[in-house]
């Protein structure tokens, strides 16, 4: 497919319309200076503990892109992905560590569990309602959005135009 776009609010032709957001940290890492971060936090890539009291797992939010022919090579057909944080609880979270590198975790239930990443294209999503479901070793948790009356459970539920994640990508590019 191709992704170059003439943006509506600059004029300009980018080389890619990307077809995914990901926050690095969780947004309560992310509101504890730089200097405190390394005696308070333990985290990587998908995991994060912070004051030994709140838990967090990194994981991707779907939105089925409607108006896209799948791409061969993508094994979740042609989607939009936020990589968001999930705050769990600890027994949740000390369960999902346990599985982490078990290839049986595909079979463990789903997981409750509260969004810990505010996405600025949305209404405030921090706190949102989520389902977490494990999924193969080495693959990223899916997350359901479980509140029916947010604008991103809609999109969740019934996808996305290409049109939108174009909206999408110039909103990030021209973010003040």
């Amino acid at each position: 497919m191709d992704r170059k776009f003439t943006c509506s609010v600059c004029g300009e032709v980018h080389e890619s319309l990307p077809l995914s957001y990901n926050a690095k940290i969780p947004d309560a890492l992310g509101a504890i200076p730089e200097m405190e971060r390394a005696s308070r936090a333990q985290w990587n890539a998908d995991q994060c503990v912070l004051d030994g009291t709140r838990f967090f797992l990194r994981g991707r939010i779907l939105l089925p892109i409607t108006d896209a022919p799948p791409e061969p090579l993508e094994k979740d057909g042609p989607n939009f992905v936020f990589g968001v944080w999930a705050e769990l609880d600890e027994a949740t979270f000390l369960r999902v560590h346990e599985k982490w590198f078990d290839p049986q975790r595909v079979m463990e239930p789903f997981y409750p569990a509260r969004m810990h990443t505010s996405l600025f294209l949305y209404p405030e999503t921090r706190g949102l309602e989520l389902l977490l479901q494990t999924r193969a070793v080495g693959r990223r948790p899916h997350i359901t959005v479980r509140d029916a009356g947010h604008p991103l459970y809609r999109e969740q539920r019934d996808g996305i135009t290409m049109e939108q994640i174009q909206g999408f990508a110039e909103r990030m590019l021209h973010r003040s």
